[in-house]
């Protein structure tokens, strides 16, 4: 069965496989195939609270963080474990830094990703404190979270340092003046225009 016909037969899916197909699709991007199953999908009547969406898309949002803040946090890990090993098997003062500098910038991503994140809750009014014991109940996190949010934070490069660390392994390959796009304000920015185009746009009034 080819798509046009599988399109014409969603109706008579059952709502299982409506979902598996819609799941595919949404993971793929493949927004005319989810519009497709929607459009073909019965409709339910049910009342929402009028801040529905908005509690949706932040949920959305703290969760894409955090895997974002474990990402870095498990790259930066890993450049950290190469570096002592380097030192384990080189002269300290020769080895080059190029493993524990890549820890460092990984925890520098880290940082504006946690620290970006605290900033626009702030700017909406959520409490941060709140969703940061929730979470860390959630996925039980508790001692592992304060003690990896340290480590972080003292590993992690300064924005200046950062950009001085990229542009060096650019001039290594020709390349100049790069300009370091992952900084806490353009984070802060792009938050912002997200939020907007998410039900939030009355949020940021002034």
């Amino acid at each position: 069965m080819n798509l046009k016909t599988l399109r014409k037969n969603y109706d008579k899916l059952s709502k299982r496989e409506r979902f598996i197909l819609y799941d595919a699709a949404e993971n793929r991007d493949d927004e005319s195939e989810m519009d497709a199953i929607m459009l073909a999908t019965p409709n339910e009547n049910w009342t929402k609270p009028d801040f529905a969406l908005q509690a949706e898309q932040i949920l959305k949002l703290r969760l894409m963080m955090l895997a974002q803040q474990l990402k870095h946090c498990r790259d930066a890990m890993f450049w950290f474990a190469l570096s002592l090993e380097e030192e384990k098997s080189k002269n300290h003062k020769s080895r080059d830094k190029f493993f524990y500098e890549s820890a460092r910038l990984s925890a520098y991503f880290y940082r504006v990703n946690v620290e970006s994140l605290k900033e626009i809750s702030k700017e909406i009014g959520l409490d941060t404190e709140a969703w940061e014991n929730k979470r860390n109940k959630l996925f039980d996190l508790d001692f592992v979270s304060e003690m990896t949010d340290s480590e972080m934070q003292n590993l992690a490069f300064s924005e200046k340092e950062a950009e001085a660390f990229i542009n060096r392994i650019a001039n290594k390959k020709g390349i100049k003046k790069v300009v370091l796009g992952f900084t806490f304000e353009k984070e802060m920015k792009s938050f912002r225009e997200l939020l907007k185009t998410r039900g939030f746009e009355e949020f940021f009034k002034n």
